[in-house]
């Protein structure tokens, strides 16, 4: 019995730690293409979330530092410190504290591996990404 428990026990706490975390994580892609304003943009990161959510970093002028798009809610704009940076993923810190809503998933264009919006400022903004390797 005491055998069953020690493996068990930390079984069960990783898969809870999974359930809390793994919907808070972005993966990044880095087969992507961003169009600001008509022109591609060399300097940004996508990364792809769960429930096909989508995090851009971008340094793009008088834009925030990072761009969010969630199918049910839309396009945000987010600020320093709503996401914690590692190597290959980013894990959401405090998304609705940080960050602002200014669009309706309606109002965004979205395609099988692409997406389209107006930024806050007015700017047009267009991402395109390759699909995972099969």
């Amino acid at each position: 019995m005491r055998r069953a428990l020690k493996i068990l026990a930390p079984v069960l706490l990783v898969a809870v730690l999974l359930m809390i975390v793994a919907p808070r994580i972005w993966v990044k892609n880095k087969n992507a293409r961003l169009i600001y304003k008509g022109h591609t943009q060399e300097d940004f990161l996508l990364f792809h979330g769960s429930g096909g959510r989508l995090l851009l970093l971008a340094k793009l002028p008088a834009e925030a530092p990072a761009l969010m798009y969630d199918p049910a809610r839309g396009v945000a704009s987010c600020g320093e410190g709503a996401f914690l940076n590692f190597k290959v993923v980013r894990l959401e810190a405090r998304t609705d504290s940080r960050c602002t809503w200014f669009r309706e998933a309606k109002e965004a264009r979205t395609g099988r591996n692409s997406l389209h919006f107006v930024s806050p400022h007015g700017a047009e903004i267009e991402v395109e990404w390759l699909p995972p390797p099969r």
